[in-house]
């Protein structure tokens, strides 16, 4: 009998016994006292103790059980909220055993585990997972679980909605191989990248046969033998990006060709191409000004206000007012002659034209030109002026002479 003691009160648990006609408790072990503060002596003092200890709002259940089992000799557990001595309440679950003779209960005896913790923790748990479902289903990229076999298992709303389908369980019905992948590589290679946890990209088939450019972040759900139970993920659509990528590429590839005409439209003519980007104020200029100026192209291609340095101090003033009148007033075309100052100090005479390019508000961002190097003319009509000049002195010494003769 004492070994017997020792071992109870060694069970982290209440072991109790009852009389089963009028609950009286008979017989309790010593971990009451430390698991809900009342003493042995007043849980088989008081017939009544149950209705002490157990929670008001729990205390109709536990009759209602006690009544169903009891007198039919049926052994039953429950799970209700206990008070201690001290005003807590806590959770115990009670495994309570019917003993009976002669189809009569005689005794009922049972034990009391406090599981105060393990409530609480699955209470943690159910929050955590509401919070989860809960952020799933208001997540506006597409969120899924799946098996191998190829059935969605979970899916929330912005996916169903990014695929077209009416509502999740008509998305949860369909064959994912064969109605969402225009190619069943596209899954293969969904599934290599979920293997190593990397982003893939591919195409989906929308419910009305449209396709969508996605990026899915997915992984493997394994069991415990390392088998896949289920694939899980995040799609993104990725749509506008992908077509603004092609678009991209198909700009760049427009503006190499244009780059390329330009270029051997600059190598056909003697002029000097430059394109003045107002946004930057960089002025982007062709070979032939190296040609025409003798600095190097890395120095000519450079901001708008250095060039401007390099035109002669008489003409400054003036080819800069006149240009920007041009670009605020909404004037098309401009020309301006003035003299350039090149390398080695001197001046070449040149006539710049240009192109005003405007947007849909008016507003002016490029400047197109070319640049004309007039020097030869220039000195031809200078010589020729000269001679001009010498014919008409030598004109007017003639007719001077045959006047005094």
């Amino acid at each position: 009998q004492e070994q017997f003691q020792a071992l109870v009160n060694t069970i982290h648990g209440i072991m109790w016994e009852a009389d089963p006609a009028t609950l009286q408790i008979s017989f309790v072990s010593s971990q009451a006292e430390p698991l809900l503060g009342y003493s042995r002596r007043e849980w088989m003092e008081h017939p009544d103790f149950w209705e002490v200890l157990i929670h008001p709002d729990d205390r109709a259940q536990v009759r209602t059980l006690w009544k169903l089992n009891v007198p039919r000799v049926k052994s039953f557990n429950f799970e209700c909220r206990m008070l201690t001595s001290d005003g807590r309440m806590i959770w115990i679950h009670n495994h309570v055993t019917v003993i009976g003779e002669n189809g009569r209960p005689s005794l009922v005896r049972g034990i009391i585990l406090d599981i105060t913790e393990s409530k609480r923790m699955k209470q943690n748990l159910y929050e955590s997972e509401d919070k989860y479902r809960n952020l799933i289903r208001s997540s506006l990229d597409g969120v899924y679980k799946s098996t191998p076999e190829g059935s969605f298992v979970e899916v929330n709303p912005a996916l169903v909605k990014m695929l077209g389908y009416d509502n999740e369980v008509e998305l949860l019905a369909i064959d994912t191989k064969k109605d969402l992948y225009f190619d069943t590589g596209d899954r293969e290679g969904a599934l290599l990248h979920e293997t190593h946890m990397e982003m893939a990209e591919f195409r989906l088939k929308r419910k009305d046969g449209s396709a969508i450019w996605v990026e899915d972040h997915g992984q493997l759900i394994l069991n415990e033998s390392g088998e896949t139970v289920y694939h899980s993920g995040i799609i993104r659509d990725v749509t506008e990006r992908k077509l603004a990528e092609a678009e991209l590429a198909s700009s760049r590839e427009a503006l190499l060709h244009s780059n390329e005409r330009f270029s051997y439209a600059a190598r056909a003519t003697a002029d000097a191409i430059w394109d003045w980007d107002l946004r930057t104020n960089i002025v982007f200029r062709e070979e032939n000004f190296a040609r025409i100026t003798g600095f190097p192209v890395e120095f000519i291609n450079s901001p708008a206000y250095v060039f401007a340095d390099y035109v002669h101090p008489d003409d400054a003033e003036r080819v800069a007012r006149r240009i920007q009148a041009a670009i605020s007033e909404l004037v098309t075309n401009w020309s301006e002659e003035f003299r350039l100052r090149k390398a080695d100090g001197s001046y070449a005479y040149v006539v710049d034209r240009g192109i005003v390019i405007r947007d849909s508000q008016g507003t002016a961002y490029r400047v197109i030109g070319a640049l004309n190097d007039i020097s030869e003319q220039k000195a031809a009509e200078c010589e020729r002026e000269q001679l001009i000049q010498t014919l008409l002195i030598n004109n007017k010494d003639l007719q001077q002479f045959s006047y005094i003769t």
